[in-house]
């Protein structure tokens, strides 16, 4: 977790934390490259967050949080960005984790 972000702790949590069960960590993650998305979202016309999810058919508080790098981009925001645009090199806007290109931060 980023520094300085916050996690809200459960009981859950906590409780596996006294145990020393750590949370799991998927293999496959995926994060949003946000300078080259801003810039493709720019070049298309759209700027603010209220207008980036309306041409993705997505919640603004989605795109806000993708946007500042608080989420990360689920199979719900691939696949909007897949739609709008068919021809984008998917790797221009995310980091797969597997290529030589960091993410943006």
């Amino acid at each position: 977790m980023h520094a300085t972000q916050t996690r809200k702790r459960t009981a859950r949590s906590l409780r596996n934390e006294q145990l020393g069960i750590r949370p799991r960590r998927s293999e496959h993650t995926v994060l949003l490259r946000r300078a080259e998305f801003d810039q493709v979202m720019e070049s298309e016309g759209y700027k603010t967050n209220l207008e980036v999810a309306h041409f993705l058919d997505l919640g603004e508080g989605t795109v806000s949080r993708l946007r500042s790098g608080e989420s990360k981009p689920g199979t719900g925001v691939i696949a909007a960005i897949v739609k709008k645009l068919p021809k984008l090199p998917l790797r221009r806007v995310f980091d797969f984790g597997d290529d030589d290109m960091p993410a943006a931060a």
